[in-house]
């Protein structure tokens, strides 16, 4: 019997129509929540015995995801360490080199990374930013980005993967923030050095650098009559080259939690 063991391998197995028929809004979040131990895998209708009986989910424990993002922290240190020239990354990763160390700037804010893996900064070292800085810098390939903007589906073959339930995490989450808290995207603008992307056309549009070379456009659309609001998320074509997606829907889930508490420390 072949083990699955991720969401993506249960993924797979599915039939992709986002039907709705397991309760769950896509098969992407259905994958997640069998992973989880949320949902049985027998519960998505279209899968038939013959199918059910090739495969095993071994479902995390309540404290997995976060052992499984910490073993994968881990992993990112480790390959850190073998890198011989480290500060030779800091030109393809539009870094600068301080003190011996990479300086990285995340949302405009420096973080510090050395040959030892370790990390520094003036801001809280949350660990969704420590993550997206080592994948960064084991992964980033220096492509320059086009200025050609792409939804998180059409980053290739991982993007149209991982889109609805980024969708469901982060532009949703995100959409009933801008809803609620006008002063939103002033905070973007003040804080985390965002800017104003008027050529679009969209109410509100700015540009975001969660990474040197990992740009993200974010536009929204205010309520219109009978339309509702929208907002979008957007990344430059060859996002993919320079951070895993994976790693995208991390660093951005963790921009969304920072946001949700900036607007509620700082009110409507």
């Amino acid at each position: 019997m072949a083990q699955l063991n991720s969401p993506l391998d249960i993924l797979k197995i599915l039939p992709k129509t986002n039907c709705r028929d397991c309760g769950e809004a896509t098969c992407m979040v259905f994958a997640v929540a069998v992973k989880q131990g949320k949902k049985k895998l027998n519960q998505c209708p279209h899968l038939g015995d013959d199918l059910l009986s090739q495969f095993q989910v071994e479902a995390d424990s309540v404290n997995q995801g976060e052992e499984d993002f910490l073993r994968k922290l881990n992993q990112q240190r480790a390959k850190i360490k073998e890198i011989d020239d480290l500060l030779g990354r800091a030109e393809p990763m539009g870094a600068e080199i301080k003190n011996g160390k990479l300086a990285v700037k995340v949302l405009g804010k420096e973080f510090l990374l050395d040959k030892d893996a370790n990390m520094a900064s003036q801001c809280h070292m949350n660990l969704w930013v420590q993550r997206p800085i080592l994948d960064y810098a084991v992964f980033c390939q220096g492509v320059e980005p086009t200025g050609k903007w792409v939804s998180m589906r059409d980053l290739g073959k991982d993007g149209a993967e991982w889109a609805n339930f980024f969708s469901k995490r982060c532009e949703e989450p995100l959409k009933k923030l801008a809803d609620d808290y006008t002063d939103l995207f002033e905070f973007m603008v003040e804080i985390f050095n965002a800017k104003r992307a008027q050529e679009f056309d969209a109410d509100i549009a700015v540009e975001l650098r969660p990474l040197p070379k990992v740009p993200m456009l974010i536009c929204y659309w205010r309520e219109d009559g009978e339309m509702g609001s929208q907002l979008n998320l957007f990344f430059d074509e060859v996002t993919p080259k320079n951070l895993p997606v994976d790693c995208i829907f991390t660093l951005c889930t963790g921009m969304m939690i920072m946001f949700e508490k900036i607007a509620q420390t700082h009110g409507k």
